[in-house]
């Protein structure tokens, strides 16, 4: 009786040590994942984000500009890129979602 719970608490002690292990592995490859991205696209990186601490200065500076209609229109500037930036990936989703069912419709007819 003594042995089966002493070889059931080792298995549990496996268990959780393999858990323990693929977390940290799956961790590991996230990491690298990250790695190869930021090494691949450091330009597309760069350019964005010098880009967007621009366009921040500039919207910040215009805060307290004299005129109304440059207040107005950089006003206009951030919604405009808001609106953009959210149906970006609403859209990114949908051509997806368009793909798989054409890829899946493949030999049926529309007509």
């Amino acid at each position: 009786m003594r042995r089966n719970f002493t070889q059931k608490i080792e298995k549990e002690s496996a268990v959780k040590t393999t858990k323990t292990q693929t977390m940290k592995s799956i961790s590991q490859k996230k990491n690298q994942d990250f790695l190869n991205i930021m090494y691949f696209h450091k330009r597309r990186i760069i350019v964005g984000g010098l880009f967007c601490a621009a366009y921040g200065t500039l919207c910040y500076n215009t805060t307290t500009h004299r005129l109304e209609a440059v207040r107005l229109g950089i006003a206009g500037s951030m919604a405009n890129c808001i609106c953009e930036c959210a149906f970006h990936l609403i859209d990114t989703l949908n051509i997806r979602s368009k793909v798989q069912s054409t890829d899946n419709n493949k030999n049926s007819s529309t007509f």
